[in-house]
């Protein structure tokens, strides 16, 4: 069950907000290892999921009592084509497009067993541009070890009127011949987003014979990638488009807890008249005590 405090604060600004309709959010490598970020906007009823997922195992658990707001598809995504899923055991997070990059493997001391055990399924590609049963998209969630790149070239035009990505950069590459995390914040920049804020970070220990005598929980130091929440025309919004702010505000509240971003869209939108004029105050009271100053109402 989510926080209730969550809950109530969603709902509340749902109901100041009144949006026409709700949320739609693409969730390309849907695999269910954790819950996404968006899970609580999809527990609310605010937002419709479509998610693609190629891996048999990872797409059954998904469409196990699969909610009616959700949409899963067992399909890849990525240029046009053929490519070769190469899959790894009781690793599925590691499934990828690329194969892993043994130097990486011999520098950590890790997984280096798997690429020996991997199995390899040919998979059809299509890019999002050309799937026409995928609408509109509002918030667009990737987690694709490598391809990240192609998908976005391949949404163009999905992505022209999107108002974030949620997209995990890789730092140090795991795998070979994968695009940086330069190449895809360009990518990103070229059409029209901006970084807002990094969701998190994954570090591993660097191996040596020593290793065993650390707390490897403790020393993590080789950082090798994270999630990024990116957005359009932030520095543009307060001449943003009505709809557009209400989509960022929900997203910035329910999908990666700006509140600081949601209160500069409840401003603007009250001066427009189009919330009521206590939004802002509503959403502040409902927050966690240690994330308000005290006496603010």
């Amino acid at each position: 069950m989510r926080d209730g405090l969550l809950s109530k604060r969603l709902t509340d600004l749902a109901g100041a907000l009144a949006p026409a309709r709700p949320l739609s959010i693409v969730d390309v490598g849907a695999n269910p290892l954790h819950d996404p970020p968006y899970a609580p906007l999809a527990d609310a009823g605010l937002a419709h999921l479509v998610g693609f997922e190629p891996q048999a195992e990872a797409y059954a658990a998904l469409t196990e009592d699969a909610p009616d707001h959700a949409q899963f598809i067992n399909a890849a995504v990525g240029p046009a084509g053929t490519g070769t899923l190469h899959v790894y055991p009781r690793q599925s997070g590691l499934a990828s497009l690329f194969q892993l990059r043994q130097r990486t493997l011999q520098y950590l001391r890790r997984f280096q067993a798997l690429p020996d055990q991997a199995t390899h399924h040919p998979v059809t590609l299509d890019s999002l541009d050309a799937l026409h049963d995928v609408p509109a998209i509002d918030l667009l969630k990737l987690d694709v070890q490598g391809a990240e790149l192609d998908v976005i070239r391949g949404a163009r035009g999905k992505l022209a009127q999107a108002t974030a990505v949620i997209v995990e950069l890789r730092y140090f590459p795991l795998y070979e011949n994968e695009p940086t995390f330069a190449d895809v914040h360009s990518e990103l920049t070229d059409q029209g987003f901006s970084m807002h804020k990094m969701l998190d970070h994954n570090r591993f220990a660097v191996g040596s014979r020593h290793i065993d005598a650390l707390n490897r929980r403790r020393v993590r130091s080789q950082l090798i990638d994270g999630d990024a929440v990116y957005i359009r025309n932030l520095d543009g919004i307060d001449h943003a488009d009505t709809d557009a702010l209400i989509t960022l505000a929900l997203l910035s509240a329910g999908a990666w807890t700006s509140h600081d971003l949601t209160l500069r869209c409840l401003e603007i939108l009250e001066d427009r008249g189009r919330v009521p004029a206590q939004a802002a105050q509503t959403y502040i009271a409902d927050l966690p005590s240690d994330l308000r100053r005290a006496g603010a109402a």
